[in-house]
């Protein structure tokens, strides 16, 4: 019974490491997601501040196109010649920047997607983690009922054995008193005088009865019967 118990505390100790060990994964887990929401946050703000400077450089490109088809307005209205207007959205700088500006964002949504995805994954981790936990405090509270009831019924076992062994005790001291006493009370009648023991009497009332009482032998009954 004792190892028995032993082995059902070792048990339940295992398992209350486990959920230790289980808790700490999901902090580690929760300070990771932490550290990828700071990390988001910073990755936007960067790309808010790219997104800022490409919008003053295409701003910048714009002001001159803007200048320079001024300038080709007043050259056509003076020399009176014709003059293909230059579109000022269509300049190889502007297409230039629109193409950075396009793959900067696709970069950042690709990127803001993956670390909501990784976000979503650390989330369903955090999920399982917490339900292996709620089933390991569960499992750990049935072993404690159960050591609970074993040592109870231990306890049980052993107050019925020590009454059992007080019960035998009682006896054989009783057995060995009374032993004592009735080899006592023989000697006590051994030791007095003209002590006869009371199966010699009837011995020697026998014997003075027919003390010269022989069996003849049985040709001499005959004999004596013819006579």
């Amino acid at each position: 019974m004792e190892s028995l118990r032993e082995s059902i505390l070792e048990r339940a100790k295992h398992k209350r490491e486990k959920v230790k060990r289980v808790h700490d994964i999901m902090m580690q887990s929760k300070e990771r997601k932490d550290n990828l929401s700071n990390a988001v946050d910073a990755d936007l703000v960067v790309t808010e501040s790219n997104e800022t400077k490409s919008e003053r450089h295409v701003l910048s490109t714009r002001s001159k196109n803007d200048t320079h088809t001024t300038d080709a307005d007043i050259n056509f209205v003076n020399d009176k010649q014709p003059m293909v207007e230059v579109d000022r959205n269509t300049t190889p700088e502007s297409t230039d920047m629109s193409h950075k500006e396009g793959k900067i964002d696709q970069n950042a949504n690709a990127k803001k997607y993956g670390q909501n995805g990784q976000i979503l994954n650390e989330t369903s981790n955090e999920a399982n983690i917490k339900r292996e936990i709620n089933v390991l405090e569960t499992r750990n509270i049935d072993l404690e009922r159960s050591v609970a009831r074993l040592l109870a019924e231990n306890e049980k076992l052993n107050k019925e054995n020590e009454h059992l062994k007080q019960t035998y005790k009682d006896l054989s001291d009783s057995i060995k008193k009374t032993s004592v006493q009735t080899k006592d009370h023989v000697d006590s009648l051994i030791v007095q005088p003209n002590f006869t023991p009371p199966y010699l009497p009837k011995v020697r009332e026998s014997a003075l009865a027919k003390p010269h009482h022989v069996n003849a032998p049985s040709s001499s009954r005959n004999s004596q019967k013819e006579s």
